[in-house]
């Protein structure tokens, strides 16, 4: 079912002060050029959302079922897509189900990870390596990631996450599977993999495993597992600093064990932690007779102690129906995060459950609003992943969402975001963190922002929602606010960056070591200089994170002005 456009008035309370704010998503999937897609069998099928060429639009990867070539969408900057995959070397017709961008060499371009159920490939993993020009090159058997069904039965494949787990300046990933193990690779940095699973997560059973997200938890630097589980308890895993990590989700109530699938991570309450959003069915659990719903977890916790509170019968965020796909996004740039929802199944009343979309209104005693329908984003098809990100790059965050077909095709829905706020207030700030050498997109590092008294966070993540990946930069709603200060970014080797008086409304790339520090080696001098004139002598759009850095005013180019800026930090 194709939807239309509408619109809603969405009132938020910030600092005392009301802004009225209309948000309206839109299908413009046909007229931004997306085509057909058809999907696996069974559960879900995936979306990777990242600028994988670096020319600073998101591009899309979608995943296809057996016959169907998979598809790379190229953003071409106005607002439409190039089909591109068969160019690329990515139009492979094998079953594919979940995909994941990220760069596994350190060699700034991001690669791609496709998974395959056991039974639909030979193989259920497929690593393409992005080569110099843009085309990719399957390193799969070179990478050691040759897993057959004889190795490990017949399973569904669930999502995939990657950072880096041991702080060696390479991404890790994890693989999770509907009734089967989950699987952690530790990456060797020389361009291969091992299956670490059984000393990394000790004891670890074979369960029905959904989405797998990575987060620092603890505030100690190191990136902890949080994993959805079907029919079982969710699991926590703290990242013990030695390869192995421990499981705590009782301790910190963050074992639900409902039908739990998808996740979110994001500080809905704007008080620095992190809190998660999971996905479940509105169901009474036969067993039991208890209650099933959508769970919001609350961070409680303190020093030394994890501590989690389910509030979601609080806010009206837990009966939604049948959910897969979530994401938490600021859908008004109002400083507050919304949570946004796709929900579906082939029977029962769950085939007519409505996506949806809870408003945050903010302020010192937080609440949601329903705005579902008033905001278009209430289709009652089967929905599965869902993403949100700024594919037009005008400002506010829009959704991509899988539609599972049931009685007709599967679809591919790209929702524009038309958020218009009547007062000409609202503003955004997009922050980008780049790495020079390891970890090239700072995958695990926290952004922070403060937009006058509200002082927001968000987690640069490779792998959400439900088989899903958001690209790797941080978006703010800054309200009123013309100006961030300060931005903070707290990178994966435990550093940080702070810049002040930041203006609103760009897309700010910042390169690990500060600004003019263009080789991220600690320190101003020569060799930036050095750094500076081969990006000044060569394209502006070269994909390399040290010429983004070069543009130390921050106006979309690297000129003259630019080494004024950087002469006056040497000298």
């Amino acid at each position: 079912m194709r939807v239309v456009s509408a619109a809603i008035l969405v009132v938020a309370v910030l600092n005392d002060r009301v802004h009225a704010a209309q948000v309206t998503y839109a299908d413009t999937s046909a007229a931004c050029g997306i085509g057909a897609v058809s999907f696996e069998d069974g559960l879900a099928s995936g979306i990777a959302a990242a600028d994988y060429d670096a020319d600073g639009f998101v591009d899309l990867f979608i995943p296809n079922g057996p016959g169907t070539a998979d598809q790379l969408y190229h953003n071409a900057g106005d607002g439409t897509f190039d089909e591109m995959a068969g160019t690329v070397g990515l139009a492979d017709v094998t079953s594919h189900r979940c995909a994941l961008w990220f760069d596994y060499d350190n060699d700034s371009r991001l690669d791609l990870l496709i998974t395959s159920d056991s039974q639909a490939s030979p193989n259920s993993f497929k690593l393409m390596q992005q080569q110099s020009d843009g085309s990719f090159k399957d390193r799969t058997s070179v990478a050691g990631l040759v897993m057959t069904q004889a190795q490990f039965g017949i399973h569904q494949r669930s999502g995939l996450a990657a950072g880096d787990l041991d702080r060696d300046g390479d991404l890790e990933f994890v693989s999770t599977i509907w009734n089967g193990p989950i699987h952690v690779f530790n990456n060797n940095g020389n361009g291969t993999f091992t299956n670490v699973s059984a000393t990394a997560l000790p004891g670890a059973p074979s369960e029905w495993y959904h989405q797998p997200v990575l987060v620092d938890l603890t505030n100690d630097g190191w990136l902890d597992l949080y994993v959805a589980v079907d029919f079982a308890p969710n699991q926590l895993w703290v990242n013990q600093k030695d390869g192995t990590f421990l499981e705590v989700a009782p301790a910190a109530n963050a074992d639900n064990a409902m039908n739990d699938m998808g996740i979110s991570i994001g500080d809905y309450d704007n008080d620095g932690d992190w809190d998660f959003y999971v996905t479940n069915i509105e169901d009474i659990d036969p067993p039991t007779g208890l209650p099933e719903y959508n769970i919001l977890l609350r961070n409680d916790s303190v020093p030394g102690t994890l501590q989690f509170t389910n509030v979601s019968t609080v806010f009206g965020v837990d009966n939604v129906g049948w959910s897969w796909g979530v994401t938490f996004l600021d859908a008004d740039n109002s400083r507050w995060l919304d949570i946004a929802v796709t929900n579906g199944w082939r029977a029962g009343w769950w085939q007519f459950d409505q996506s949806r979309l809870f408003m945050n209104n903010g302020g010192p005693s937080v609440s949601f609003t329903d705005a579902s329908a008033s905001s278009n984003f209430n289709d009652t098809d089967y929905g599965a992943s869902l993403v949100a990100f700024d594919f037009d790059r005008d400002g506010d965050l829009d959704l991509a969402q899988t539609i599972i077909g049931g009685d007709g095709p599967d679809d591919f829905r790209l929702y524009a975001n038309d958020y218009v706020d009547s007062n000409g207030t609202n503003h955004y700030l997009v922050v980008k963190p780049r790495m020079a050498g390891g970890n090239t997109h700072a995958i695990g590092a926290k952004v922070r922002a403060r937009a006058d008294t509200v002082v927001m966070q968000r987690l640069i993540t490779a792998g959400t929602s439900y088989v899903g990946q958001e690209p790797a930069e941080a978006f703010f709603g800054l309200g009123a606010s013309t100006v961030a200060s300060p931005v903070t970014i707290f990178w994966p080797d435990g550093t940080s960056t702070s810049l002040t008086n930041v203006a609103a409304d760009q897309v700010l790339t910042v390169l690990h070591g500060g600004p003019g520090d263009l080789n991220a080696d600690g320190a101003i001098n020569a060799a930036d200089l050095s750094r500076f004139t081969s990006c000044l002598l060569g394209p502006n759009s070269a994909p390399s994170a040290s010429c983004f850095a070069a543009d130390l005013n921050h106006n979309g180019t690297v000129d003259s002005s630019d080494y004024a800026v950087l002469q006056r930090l040497i000298d």
